[in-house]
């Protein structure tokens, strides 16, 4: 195959794990990305089983017409659809217990059956994804003939007239802090398809605070591949895991909102595209995208909290400020952007904590202001399909607001048993007054 590199262009993935989007919530995914000048989305949800579980077996007709008008729509948007497929048991064993891999051939017709089927459907550029597989738990383990079998898969697909993307199984991490086995197993990769076919990075970490050029670079000269980044800057499907709260069963998970801020503009330039993982919530995804456009378009001038504030204004019109209010209180991903938290509510708690009158002051106007949030919320939104996505976090902010607004003021606990399955910053807040020695509560009070 030729060594023509592919651009990945700029705008979102579907790739994480929990209930995907819903056909609707894609098509306005779509036009959110014609809106904010971005140019690419790949589909690739972990939960779908078309997409891992059963990727193997043909999509089903209806399956098929919603790809198919997906497709058209994106098409007519300007948007180039990718469709990602994780071609599990497609690169075995040689023998039982070898470290040498090849491809099974059977897997591969079923594959070039899949590409086949959904190209007619409309679509021209694919993704293999082999993330989150065993080399991305052990990479010790992984090796350079199963890297060479991912690669040859890939040039297998693009034979097809098709362009490909491919996701590895190690896909995160600096050059120099990879083992030997993750190291050839990229190197694997590029012996098949060199720079022809762009590769996915999340960065030095699978949430990574910062991304930089210079890291990038550095990885692309020490295994010959042609990176793209996949930036999961928003994405909140492992957020139950880092909040201590994994395996409830719920239908909506901690937001993170706020400015795309771990991401250095030279990236823009030198990689072969960069892609933002939604978040579970498609109407928070539109802000982040709205956003992130603003960055791409003139990534030298952009004010990245100017530029979300815009967002929130431009995705919500007269609704925009009472969702700002929501996405305030959750702003700054754990792991991957703690730095972009607002930081005024934790001025003001520390403040009132010492006994500053004006502070509690302010934190008790605040706390009474959020009381009333999930109210305010319902009647700026109607039936925007953000209600669903928003109002859990109101609600629980509420609760807590309640109960700050209670403690501050002497008066006891409304909810002395209550847990939230998640928290905000005002639970931190509520945390740091409990922390407070006995005169100085009293004194905030």
């Amino acid at each position: 195959m030729t060594d023509r590199p592919i651009e990945v262009g700029f705008g979102v993935v579907e790739g994480f794990y929990g209930r995907p989007w819903t056909h609707e919530a894609r098509l306005r995914i779509v036009e959110e990305l014609a809106r904010a000048g971005l140019t690419t989305y790949l589909w690739a949800p972990k939960s779908d089983p078309t997409h891992r579980a059963a990727w193997a077996e043909p999509l089903d007709r209806d399956a098929l017409a919603e790809l198919e008008y997906l497709a058209l729509r994106a098409a007519d948007a300007g948007v180039t659809l990718v469709h990602g497929i994780s071609p599990a048991g497609a690169a075995r064993r040689a023998g039982l217990l070898g470290r040498r891999y090849q491809i099974d051939e059977e897997r591969l017709t079923a594959l070039r059956a899949r590409v086949d089927r959904v190209r007619a459907a409309g679509v021209e550029r694919f993704a293999l994804l082999f993330d989150d597989t065993w080399p991305t738990l052990l990479p010790d383990a992984a090796t350079f003939s199963l890297g060479r079998a991912h690669g040859d898969l890939a040039a297998a697909i693009s034979s097809l007239g098709v362009q490909v993307l491919l996701v590895p199984a190690i896909y995160h991490r600096r050059a120099t802090d990879l083992r030997s086995g993750a190291l050839a197993y990229l190197r694997g990769i590029a012996a098949a398809v060199g720079r022809s076919v762009p590769v996915g990075w999340t960065g030095p970490n699978v949430f990574s605070s910062w991304i930089s050029a210079s890291d990038l670079e550095a990885l692309e000269g020490a295994t010959g591949l042609r990176l793209f980044v996949w930036n999961n800057a928003v994405a909140n499907d492992w957020l139950p895991l880092a909040t201590s709260v994994f395996g409830q069963r719920r239908q909506t998970e901690r937001l993170s909102a706020g400015p795309i801020m771990n991401l250095s503009t030279d990236v823009l330039t030198r990689s072969a595209g960069v892609l933002l993982n939604g978040a579970r919530e498609a109407e928070v995804t539109r802000v982040a995208l709205r956003a992130f456009g603003s960055l791409v378009r003139d990534p030298s001038h952009v004010d990245p909290e100017a530029a979300w504030a815009s967002a929130i204004h431009d995705v919500f019109g007269d609704a925009g400020p009472v969702v700002r209010e929501v996405l305030d209180r959750v702003r700054g991903h754990p792991l991957c952007a703690p730095h972009a938290r607002d930081w005024t509510l934790s001025e003001m708690v520390h403040a009132a904590r010492r006994g500053e009158e004006r502070a509690r002051r302010a934190l008790t106007s605040e706390a009474t202001r959020l009381v009333s949030l999930e109210a305010r919320l319902i009647e700026a939104l109607g039936d925007h399909p953000a209600l669903p996505e928003l109002g859990p976090t109101a609600r629980a902010l509420g609760r807590t607001a309640r109960r700050l607004q209670a403690f501050a003021s002497g008066a006891p606990d409304p909810e002395p048993s209550a847990r939230e399955p998640w928290s905000t910053d005002l639970d931190d807040s509520l945390a740091v007054l409990r922390a407070a020695p006995a005169g100085r509560r009293r004194r905030a009070g």
